[in-house]
């Protein structure tokens, strides 16, 4: 992962070799990713979608789709994140010791 884990610890302002002391490896680090990646994308799509009166199934599935491209090309990089198919994650797992830095 090399350079790509230096600037996924750059964005939380800790050195690369920081990252793990927070992830017991890569697998933990991209699972941890990816599901900050799906979590982001449930909040973007619209919530409590349920056909009205009035509103057609059809409206209700371009309204989810809408909402998912425009999530898509507004975060290139989770998108990718979501859809990678090489990921391939262990079943090994480790607690942090402590809570891993955020911009959030």
């Amino acid at each position: 992962m090399g350079s790509r884990s230096n600037a996924i610890a750059r964005e939380l302002d800790v050195s690369g070799p920081a990252l793990y002391r927070y992830f017991a490896g890569r697998d933990e680090l991209l699972t941890a990713l990816i599901i900050d990646a799906y979590e982001d994308l449930a909040r973007a799509l619209p919530i409590g979608v349920t056909p009205r009166r009035g509103r057609s199934a059809d409206a209700l599935l371009r309204l989810l789709t809408r909402a998912y491209r425009q999530w898509a090309l507004d975060q290139p990089h989770r998108y990718r994140c979501c859809s990678a198919r090489r990921y391939r994650a262990t079943t090994r797992t480790r607690t942090p010791s402590s809570t891993p830095p955020s911009k959030r």
